[in-house]
C-alpha cells in the first residue's frame, strides 16, 4: 500500500500565485477590509452613528480591537514597519497608542512607553502621526517592489480608497484617501479636511443631502449670486 502524498499547503497553492493574482486576492480578502475599515474609524469615539452610546468601558474595547487590528498590517503593506515620522514615531510605537485624560481634561491619546511616553496635545494629533506614517509607506523601496507596475497599483489604490472612505461618509468624517502623483510617481496619502463636495454628495445620496449643506453654499456666495440661486431658477 502506498501511504498517500501530502498535497501543498494554502500558504504554498498562494505563495505560487502571480504577483498580481496575490494582489487581487488580498485585495478581496476579509483582512483588508477589515484593517482598512478599522484605519479609516480609529478615532471614532463617543459617534453615535457607530457606537450607539456605549459606555466608557465599552468604547475603550472598541478602541482596544482597532488597535490589535492595525497592529498586524495585511502582507502587502508590511512595510508600515520600516517607516518613521520626522520625529522617529514608529508603526510600533503608534500602536501602543490609548486614550488618556489630557492636562486641559479633554480626552486625548498617548503613545509610547517607557522614556518614549508621550502625551498628544489633542486627540486629532493621532491622525496626524498614522496619517504620517502611511504616507512614508509609499515611498518605501519595498512597496515599489511589491507592486511592481500601476496596474498593481490602480488595484490596490481603487480598492483601499472605496473601503476608507465608505465608513467616513457614514460618520460624518471629512478624511479620505487621496490618489496623488507627485514627480510622476503614484502615491496615496490619508487627507483630514478634503471631505466631499456637496455636488459629489448629491450624486452619492441624493435623498439623504442634509439641507444644511446647501445653505453653507449660498453663504459663501456673494448675496446677488446666492439670490439668482435660490430664486431665479428654482421659482
Amino acid at each position: 500500500m502506498v501511504d498517500p502524498v501530502p498535497g501543498p499547503s494554502f500558504e504554498d497553492q498562494a505563495n505560487a500565485l502571480p504577483k498580481r493574482d496575490k494582489i487581487i486576492q488580498i485585495c478581496q480578502s476579509d483582512e483588508m477590509f477589515t484593517w482598512v475599515h478599522a484605519l479609516a474609524t480609529i478615532l471614532v469615539i463617543n459617534k453615535k452613528a457607530v457606537l450607539g452610546g456605549l459606555k466608557v468601558s465599552e468604547q475603550l474595547k472598541v478602541w482596544q480591537d482597532r488597535i490589535r487590528i492595525l497592529n498586524k498590517p495585511p502582507w502587502i503593506f508590511a512595510p508600515l514597519n520600516l517607516c518613521k515620522t520626522i520625529e522617529n514615531t514608529t508603526w510600533a510605537d503608534a500602536m501602543t497608542a490609548r486614550p488618556v485624560m489630557g492636562t486641559d481634561g479633554l480626552l486625548t491619546i498617548a503613545i509610547g512607553d517607557g522614556s518614549s511616553y508621550k502625551v498628544l496635545p489633542r486627540i486629532t494629533a493621532y491622525f496626524g502621526v498614522i496619517a504620517a506614517l502611511f504616507k512614508k509607506l509609499w515611498d518605501q523601496a519595498e512597496m515599489h517592489e511589491t507592486l511592481e507596475t500601476d496596474d498593481n497599483f490602480e488595484i490596490v489604490a481603487s480598492t483601499i480608497k472605496a473601503i476608507y472612505d465608505q465608513p467616513c461618509r457614514t460618520c460624518s468624517l471629512i478624511n479620505r484617501l487621496i490618489i496623488y502623483m507627485p514627480k510622476k510617481v503614484r502615491k496615496m496619502r490619508i487627507d483630514h479636511v478634503v471631505g466631499d463636495t456637496p455636488a459629489k454628495l448629491r450624486l452619492l445620496r441624493p435623498k439623504l443631502v442634509d439641507k444644511r449643506q446647501s445653505e453653507v453654499i449660498h453663504d459663501r456666495l456673494p448675496r446677488s449670486t446666492a439670490t439668482l440661486y435660490r430664486y431665479g431658477r428654482h421659482k
